[in-house]
């Protein structure tokens, strides 16, 4: 029999559930964080988790779909708005297009009362203790999004092959993702001089756009 309750109050169930649930995983990892600790923080039972998720990797999942559907949504549209700016099939410069792909993600690590720094931190554990099914998840995730910024990234770089274009939009990617997610990065932002998610963006924007512009070592 589900819970009790409107299904306004069952909304806001699900999501305190969920946001306590992202906090225990960031600090306990996937597999130190019980149910037991999940229901004592979100302050429900144990069979209110099991109505509204089913299983733990399913909490995980919905986890990591709220969040990154926000995230690619706002990339999405940063693209979409700069490409509307220039007109069709006109190149943007690199530096905009890294700008438009960083700038979400920057926001949201530095985002301490939404919980956006805390889902980073989880975002960071997704590749170093991953939970089965869960990269395919992100990844699928990111599919539409990666497939966007990769032809506005071809554009602005003729004199690459598209097959290098996407090999360094997936270095510059992987390594933005350990810089915001890192909990030493989410440190500098908290530093009275790094408070600013501007400054981040900007010395991401610096050194990955050298890598991403770097002669094509065939020619």
């Amino acid at each position: 029999m589900p819970p009790a309750g409107s299904p306004e109050s069952s909304s806001q169930t699900v999501a305190r559930i969920m946001d306590a649930a992202e906090g225990l995983f960031a600090e306990h990892g996937f597999d130190g964080s019980s149910m037991r600790m999940l229901t004592a923080a979100a302050g429900v039972n144990l069979a209110a988790v099991n109505y509204h998720f089913g299983s733990k990797a399913e909490l995980i999942r919905r986890i990591f779909q709220r969040r990154l559907a926000d995230l690619n949504g706002e990339r999405m549209a940063r693209l979409e708005a700069l490409e509307a700016s220039v007109g069709p099939g006109v190149a943007l410069p690199p530096e905009q297009i890294l700008e438009a792909f960083f700038a979400p993600a920057v926001r949201l690590a530095s985002d301490q009362a939404g919980g956006g720094a805390t889902f980073m931190r989880l975002l960071g554990q997704a590749y170093t203790a991953p939970v089965d099914g869960l990269g395919e998840f992100i990844a699928a995730a990111y599919e539409q999004v990666l497939q966007r910024y990769l032809e506005a990234s071809c554009r602005a770089l003729p004199g690459l092959p598209r097959d290098e274009v996407a090999w360094r939009l997936h270095f510059v990617a992987g390594a933005a993702t350990y810089v915001i997610s890192g909990a030493d990065a989410l440190a500098l932002l908290k530093h009275p001089e790094e408070r600013d998610p501007a400054r981040l963006l900007r010395r991401m924007e610096v050194f990955f756009l050298g890598g991403l512009q770097a002669p094509w070592p065939a020619a």
